[in-house]
């Protein structure tokens, strides 16, 4: 009864550090601007628009239903969360080095503070951007609330232990930073926001699939599209992927 006892106080201290952390976290992130947490908002709107201008005015269709803005969302939302997530974890570390003479405080609290940072900032813009589309009358339907729910932690999941590994690798070679932020830049071509896997030629499909991120966009596309089911998900993948 002592150790449960024990462990039971052990959970909860960690549970106040890590909303503490969450705080911190918000309050440095969001609380330097005027604007604050609706610039967060507010910029993947932005982005989505200039992609839906872009097209616009070239006169290109997407490649699955007839509205632009429906298309994007569902193309760059998984790309934007997997990447914040991973930005914020890799650099969880360095950003709080002082904290860890404290000796409640842990490298795994920094890792999950963000992360639910994250997590509830990112839920709070697709239900933004989705009900702006819903206001709009494009027509779409959430197929499956828990194939979502398990959507978004596969992505946030991904993205945690890519920032846990680039956190590792950064704090033995500082230099990695850079170098992952270079090799990163193709992500966003390759991520499907303008395409879907099966407009692809096939070899081109093939290599693309394996960057998990094409997938969340198919998975995500086969969620909230009426009629459409994605052959190009591979869950296995996908699972073995995260726990990895």
């Amino acid at each position: 009864q002592i150790q449960a006892l024990q462990r039971c106080m052990s959970i909860k201290i960690q549970g106040r550090v890590i909303f503490a952390l969450v705080l911190r976290e918000a309050a440095v992130r969001y609380g330097k601007t005027q604007l604050g947490y609706l610039w967060a908002l507010l910029t993947p709107i932005i982005m989505i628009f200039l992609q839906v201008s872009i097209f616009t005015l070239i006169g290109r269709h997407p490649d699955l239903g007839s509205d632009l803005f429906l298309f994007f969302a569902t193309g760059y939302l998984p790309l934007m969360f997997w990447r914040h997530v991973t930005q914020q974890t890799q650099n969880a570390l360095s950003a709080n080095q002082a904290l860890m003479s404290y000796p409640v405080v842990n490298y795994l609290d920094f890792f999950i503070a963000r992360f639910i940072l994250e997590l509830a900032t990112s839920i709070i813009i697709w239900f933004v951007i989705f009900g702006f589309i819903y206001l709009r009358g494009i027509e779409f339907s959430i197929k499956s609330i828990l194939g979502l729910l398990a959507l978004i932690f596969s992505i946030g999941g991904f993205g945690l232990g890519v920032g846990m590994i680039n956190a590792g690798l950064i704090k033995l070679i500082p230099a990695y930073a850079n170098v992952f932020s270079a090799l990163s830049m193709p992500f966003f071509i390759m991520s499907g926001i303008f395409y879907t896997a099966a407009s692809l030629e096939p070899s081109i499909r093939s290599f693309l699939l394996f960057f998990p991120v094409l997938q969340f966009s198919e998975w995500m596309r086969s969620i909230f599209y009426i009629g459409f089911n994605s052959p190009y998900i591979d869950f296995l993948y996908i699972i073995i992927v995260d726990l990895s």
